[in-house]
């Protein structure tokens, strides 16, 4: 399940406090992240864009997305998000760090830095916290891991369909296109 596509949440995240997560209805196409413990970072479809609806940033065309962390441009990359699970891949480089955000089942995402899991996020409408961080101390975590995380679940939802329901929206996206 996807939050609603506009509005702001606060969460109480158990390792970074409170983090706001705000999708604007008044200027859509733009996801930002804050918390007073964690850089500003923002996604953001460029102007004219069209909102294809493939995800709540409504589009996963990356010449058509731009992300920042804190003061820095980040590289965001995501996949296509058609039948393969593998599709709904996305990949963020900040920093010297490189982000892979990756469907786990139909209502849960993985993030992994430089291939270490961080977190599962997992968001539901009623969700006090949507991140599970990892407890493996050889995995220090960083205050980016929640910046991208949450970004990344905000703009690209969590979790994927499984291959009926991504099957069914592929005909339902040929079926439209004829009409």
């Amino acid at each position: 399940m996807e939050p609603d596509r506009y509005g702001t949440v606060t969460l109480d995240d158990e390792r970074f406090g409170p983090v706001t997560v705000t999708t604007p209805r008044a200027t859509p196409g733009r996801v930002s992240v804050r918390g007073p413990r964690l850089p500003a970072t923002t996604i953001v479809r460029s102007d004219g864009a069209p909102d294809h609806g493939q995800a709540p940033i409504g589009t996963r065309d990356a010449a058509r997305l731009t992300m920042t962390v804190g003061e820095r441009t980040a590289r965001l990359k995501p996949g296509s998000g058609r039948l393969r699970k593998s599709s709904f891949r996305v990949t963020v480089e900040t920093a010297g760090l490189a982000y892979s955000y990756e469907v786990r089942d139909k209502s849960s995402s993985v993030l992994r830095r430089d291939g270490r899991r961080v977190a599962v996020f997992i968001w539901t409408r009623d969700s006090e916290s949507a991140a599970h961080w990892s407890p493996d101390p050889d995995t220090p975590l960083r205050v980016e891991d929640a910046a991208v995380g949450y970004a990344l679940m905000a703009a690209f939802g969590t979790g994927a369909a499984g291959w009926p329901g991504l099957i069914g929206n592929a005909l339902s996206d040929a079926f439209d296109a004829f009409l």
